[in-house]
């Protein structure tokens, strides 16, 4: 044993692999283990690369940080211990540590309906992101449930408040009546609230939105603060 483990990240400035990699250092330093750190920007080849120069320095372990939830090829059988962090292998022997965003979907739908919303509209994401087809799956099994349908189209996009804007004002602008917004992330419930706001509706009297990731820097500066699906 080295006392050592890899751990080879393929976004280190993403700010959902960032808190990964803190969760991930706090608990191997709690128990005496190292960290050695590689960055593969997203490069397969430059990953490889990593992989076996730190197998050649004995790590106890590999750790796999990629920067999205959609799955990724699989590294194989490397000779120690290896774990895929938030987004997966394709190979389903291998252990992967993801987010459940399926029940995230049903979470988001679910709260609302407890809040008396019966009209729920779903704005998506960017559909090449499984994040967002399972929110999405999620959301119509929770709907479905209480003999529900989405309120309007569910449309993918972006996943920034300018698609979140133009998302809701296509809502609007086609008479969609809607008392409730899932958004599939913080960024374009932002959006969506200011455009709600520009229609003069309140938030959440008129219409109440939901977004996920929770990133505080959106949660907490939204007017109102912004429930959000960690």
């Amino acid at each position: 044993k080295s006392g050592i483990i890899g751990l080879v990240t393929s976004d280190l400035t993403g700010r959902f692999s960032t808190p990964i990699l803190i969760g991930a250092e706090n608990e191997l330093r709690a128990g005496s283990v190292s960290v050695l750190l590689a960055n593969a920007r997203g490069d397969e080849a430059l990953e490889r690369s990593h992989v076996e120069k730190l197998l050649s320095l004995n790590v106890d372990g590999l750790l796999i940080v990629q920067r999205e939830t959609n799955p990724r090829s699989s590294l194989g059988n490397v000779g120690v211990p290896l774990v895929y962090a938030y987004g997966p292998s394709t190979n389903p022997n291998d252990a992967s540590v993801t987010c459940d965003n399926v029940d995230a979907g049903r979470i988001a739908v679910n709260s609302l309906i407890s809040c008396g919303r019966n009209k729920i509209a779903i704005i998506g994401g960017d559909e090449t992101f499984t994040a967002a087809t399972d929110r999405t799956k999620g959301s119509l099994e929770a709907l479905a449930e209480f003999g529900l349908e989405p309120a309007g189209p569910i449309r993918y996009g972006r996943w920034n408040e300018n698609w979140g804007r133009a998302a809701t004002r296509l809502l609007l602008d086609q008479g969609v009546d809607f008392d409730a917004v899932v958004c599939q992330s913080d960024q374009l419930a932002r959006g969506c609230i200011d455009a709600l706001k520009q229609q003069g509706l309140s938030i959440p009297d008129d219409v109440a939105v939901v977004g996920h990731d929770n990133w505080d820097v959106l949660v907490n500066a939204s007017r109102p603060s912004l429930t959000s699906i960690d």
